[in-house]
């Protein structure tokens, strides 16, 4: 099965993710709705809304990596840089592809592209299962990092990355390709 994790920055490639999203729109719809529900929020609203609402928090600092599977989104994590950290706003993955390694395989990509920089993971709500997850891929709580009830994790930078991860989270310079 051929997957991939898409890199869109904003606002250089805003009209490459529209496109995108025109193309798959049902499939980035139903991450949104997933996303909503796994954080009992109950509004509707497209995917390109929710990244003119991220957009209009970070500006231009918002990134989007976004895992497809045969071409079909299943998976995003948004993120914006400043100065030497990444803060991660939002992971999802579709509730039928979890536990296959995808939500790794982001954090994975991040890290190769900003290997540099700490990771800092903001949790807008008590999320059980991803709170289990988060220390797997080497988060710890921030307790100075503690905003109103948002729990943050964070990840200190790591300057060398590990070649020696499977084939599966290798990334190739064109596109990010995974097998």
């Amino acid at each position: 099965m051929s997957s991939e994790i898409a890199l869109f920055t904003f606002p250089e490639q805003e009209q490459a993710m529209v496109e995108d999203y025109l193309k798959y729109q049902v499939a980035y719809d139903d991450l949104i709705k997933g996303l909503n529900a796994d954080l009992k929020i109950r509004w509707e609203e497209t995917f390109i809304e929710f990244l003119v609402a991220q957009h209009e928090v970070y500006r231009d600092s918002m990134n989007l990596l976004v895992f497809k599977q045969q071409g079909i989104p299943v998976a995003f994590l948004c993120y914006s840089e400043e100065n030497e950290k990444i803060f991660v706003s939002y992971v999802f993955v579709d509730l039928a592809h979890r536990r296959r390694s995808i939500g790794r395989s982001l954090f994975d990509c991040l890290q190769r592209l900003h290997p540099a920089k700490s990771q800092h993971l903001i949790c807008p709500r008590r999320q059980g299962a991803a709170e289990v997850f988060y220390p797997t891929l080497g988060f710890q709580r921030d307790p100075e990092g503690q905003l109103a009830k948002s729990l943050w994790f964070m990840k200190p930078p790591c300057p060398e990355v590990n070649d020696d991860l499977p084939r599966k989270y290798r990334l190739s310079p064109q596109g990010h390709r995974l097998d």
